[in-house]
């Protein structure tokens, strides 16, 4: 994902060329990433300036609010279907995550399992026996578990 460096809106040629030297500088230190940008178009002024140093105008971009692209995760972490609550939920705090999808065996989503879903299911209200729940279980999933085997 690319940083963008702005002016201000409305730019003038002073907002254009220090996003543009900023913008310079970062790729040149610390983000190799980072990209001029501005949020209207140049006025005449600053184009004659940037024809004359033969410089490109920056990006324009008009909505600077993040969009889901700018945040999603490409290499997505899910749980399988058939997985254990205990793989899931470590998996969850590997990845500093609260929800994941449920995939089938053919990587369909079929779910979204989140941290608040089980606690809800393994923390009932003690006072009230009758919402206390049955787990069933097999005995290599209980050895999974605790590291036995």
């Amino acid at each position: 994902m690319s940083v963008l460096v702005f002016g201000h809106r409305n730019p003038d040629t002073d907002a254009i060329c220090s996003a543009l030297a900023y913008a310079d500088l970062l790729q040149r230190t610390t983000r190799p990433d980072a990209l001029a940008a501005c949020c209207g178009p140049p006025n005449q002024r600053t184009e004659y300036v940037l024809r004359r140093a033969g410089v490109a105008a920056p990006r324009l971009v008009m909505d600077v609010r993040p969009q889901v692209e700018d945040v999603c995760r490409r290499e997505v972490v899910t749980a399988s279907f058939g997985e254990a609550f205990q793989e899931a939920y470590e998996r969850m705090r590997k990845f500093d995550l609260r929800a994941i999808p449920v995939v089938d065996a053919d990587r369909r989503v079929v779910g979204v399992l989140s941290v608040l879903t089980m606690m809800e299911l393994f923390f009932t209200d003690a006072a009230d026996s009758t919402k206390a729940r049955a787990v069933t279980t097999s005995l290599q999933k209980i050895c999974d578990a605790v590291g036995g085997s």
